[in-house]
């Protein structure tokens, strides 16, 4: 090569040049051997030597292109800023696709090609909390009761764990210390830790909440009252429902038989609560799977425990937690502490220390790893230690699902896909569809019918029916015989159920954007409204560009309009938030929501988006924009 072209910007000609005259040396070299006698005592030649000889004859002249070739290709050129964001189809989260819309139309303006990409929920949540694969994504988040549900979301020792162990691929190693800290502390301590948290996650947003969603759910009137006693995504809603007086004093020929009209058809598709990608936030599925206990409105509920004794021991918390006596699974195996113990140790590792390398359950992961070690001292008595993990803390271990030993000690084994034999990363436990649920909850499944839906009936046995239970609203029996929940297709068709007498309720994610079909059926028909509700949020792949930057995560949160998305999606059923903790004690003053995020101010008004201040933003974080207004990455 000559000086002149030594100084040239790498092209397509350059580049073509430099592969054919590799394969053009390669050729030669091959064809010389093709010519010797056969005779001659020449060396044996492979394909990979040729190559590596060709290869070398070819170094004298070429070393300096493929050096600069190197040098140029292993530098990313500028393009112009593109990415997808993944959501729900329509017709099963209509709040979502109504977000994604306005935030395509938002960052159009900034100049930013976005597209929405609509996938089933469990595909949008496989590719979200197992693989990884996404820019972006659009969602209600779980359940956040206590800040230590934080330390899941964004400790990064979680993430490259499946489910919604840091699904956001984030680290921040100031952050973890932080978040490791806040739940060894009680009181002012860890109020004070926490707000350094939120400040952390204010600032480095590798999340960006829009806001909570009040939970709606449509109900008859006429048959059963008390639906709105406890959160939404608890089963003790359905244990407290009561009939009215009138349902009550009419003689009943047939059983009676509650029905709730969904629109999520996961559950009739996979009962596991350890498949992520198919649990939602109806709390079906804990009519069936008991925990220890339960938080309600911020207060522990006791359940399966029936008793808890708290020892402190030096610096380590220690709790006895005494079971109900003579408490069965649904196939009439007794449930004892021995399940509580296997529950814990299952979930830090799905292979039941069958193999020399863990796997974790994608779901729980993080309440159980508040717990040190589990002791069974009897058959209905089982002492638990947290180690230096507060009380407060520790009660978020005892919410977790209790799976039965007999059951699911049998799926430890590699995960089998036919025809490619066993995955050591991924076990049974992990996949299994559980079409036969093994429960020990009051309501037993009797039916699932993936197309229609499921049916529930009482499992007689249960302590809910003999003893009771010592929480307010919830008597020693349920208002139905049966219940059955009902999938339907569209949230319309939910309505015209609903509106006909087909359905009685709806579950509690009910769209605001339909609660105006049923105003003419108001005398008949009640949406009750509870908030908090279920946190909307944006998702950010933090493992690769450009969202691994801070600078361009807080950038372009600030082209979301939270107050207007509240007014126009969530037609008013709810309120904006800068955290998932704000409007709580953990949220320091300065970064309350109020009318803007004080983090993330929105550019512009009323949804619109200026332009050029957005555009100011980006230049003053060292982004730059084509001639045609295009963001440029580099």
């Amino acid at each position: 090569m000559d000086k002149g072209a030594s100084n040239k910007p790498l092209d397509g000609e350059l580049i073509i040049y430099v592969i054919s005259r590799v394969m053009y040396s390669y050729e030669l070299f091959i064809n010389t051997f093709r010519l010797m006698s056969p005779d001659t005592a020449a060396p044996v030649v492979t394909r990979r030597r040729a190559l590596a000889a060709g290869a070398t004859a070819t170094v004298g002249s070429l070393s300096g292109c493929i050096q600069r070739v190197r040098s140029i290709m292993n530098r990313s050129s500028p393009s112009t800023a593109s990415f997808s964001i993944l959501i729900p189809p329509a017709d099963e989260d209509p709040v979502s696709s109504a977000i994604a819309a306005e935030l395509i139309d938002n960052f159009d303006q900034a100049g930013i090609d976005a597209e929405t990409e609509f996938l089933p929920r469990e595909e949008l949540f496989r590719n979200v909390l197992l693989n990884g694969d996404y820019e972006m994504f659009i969602s209600r988040l779980p359940p956040t009761t206590d800040p230590d549900s934080l330390r899941g979301l964004l400790y990064s020792l979680y993430r490259e764990e499946p489910g919604w162990q840091n699904p956001y691929r984030f680290a921040n190693l100031s952050l973890d210390e932080l978040l490791e800290t806040q739940h060894q502390l009680t009181g002012d301590d860890r109020q004070e830790i926490i707000h350094d948290v939120v400040e952390s996650f204010c600032r480095e947003q590798p999340f960006t909440t829009i806001g909570y969603h009040s939970a709606l759910r449509a109900v008859r009137h006429g048959r059963f009252t008390n639906w709105n006693i406890f959160e939404p995504h608890l089963p003790l809603g359905y244990y407290a429902l009561a009939r009215t007086p009138d349902f009550q004093d009419a003689e009943q020929e047939d059983e009676v038989v509650l029905t709730v009209a969904v629109v999520d058809t996961r559950v009739t598709r996979n009962f596991n609560p350890l498949a992520v990608e198919f649990r939602g936030h109806h709390g079906f599925i804990n009519l069936v799977y008991e925990s220890l206990g339960y938080f309600n409105d911020g207060e522990f509920l006791p359940w399966l425990a029936k008793d808890v004794t708290w020892n402190e021991q030096g610096d380590e918390t220690v709790a006895e937690v005494t079971l109900p006596a003579g408490h069965q699974w649904h196939d009439g195996e007794p449930l004892t502490s021995h399940d509580v113990a296997f529950t814990y140790e299952f979930l830090a590792d799905t292979t039941h220390g069958e193999r020399d390398q863990s796997v974790p359950a994608p779901a729980f992961r993080v309440r159980a790893s508040l717990i040190d070690n589990v002791t069974v001292v009897n058959d209905s008595s089982v002492t638990i230690s947290f180690g230096e993990t507060s009380r407060d803390v520790a009660l978020r271990a005892f919410t977790v699902p209790v799976f039965p030993e007999h059951i699911w000690s049998e799926q430890t084994d590699p995960a089998d896909i036919a025809g490619f034999g066993g995955d050591d990363s991924v076990t049974e436990a992990l996949v299994w569809e559980n079409e036969e649920p093994v429960g020990s909850g009051p309501l037993q499944v009797e039916e699932i019918d993936s197309n229609d839906g499921i049916e529930m009936v009482p499992f007689e046995d249960h302590f809910l029916f003999s003893d009771g239970v010592d929480i307010a609203d919830i008597s020693p029996s349920l208002a139905f015989d049966t219940l059955e929940i009902e999938t339907h297709p569209s949230y319309n068709v939910v309505v015209e159920a609903i509106k006909s007498g087909e359905a009685d309720a709806t579950a509690p994610v009910f769209p605001p954007e339909f609660t105006q079909a049923l105003e003419d059926a108001e005398d008949e028909i009640t949406v009750y409204d509870r908030a908090p509700g279920y946190l909307y949020h944006v998702g950010f792949n933090t493992a690769i560009e450009p969202f691994s930057s801070p600078n361009f995560r807080h950038v372009v949160g600030s082209l979301i309009d939270k107050t207007h998305l509240i007014e126009s999606v969530f037609d008013g059923y709810g309120y904006a938030v800068s955290n998932p903790f704000d409007g709580t004690e953990w949220t320091p003053s300065a970064y309350e929501f109020d009318g803007q995020d004080p983090a993330i101010p929105f550019v512009g008004s009323n949804g619109e988006v200026d332009i050029d201040a957005a555009q100011s933003l980006f230049r003053d974080r060292g982004f730059e924009f084509d001639e045609d207004g295009n963001l440029i990455l580099q």
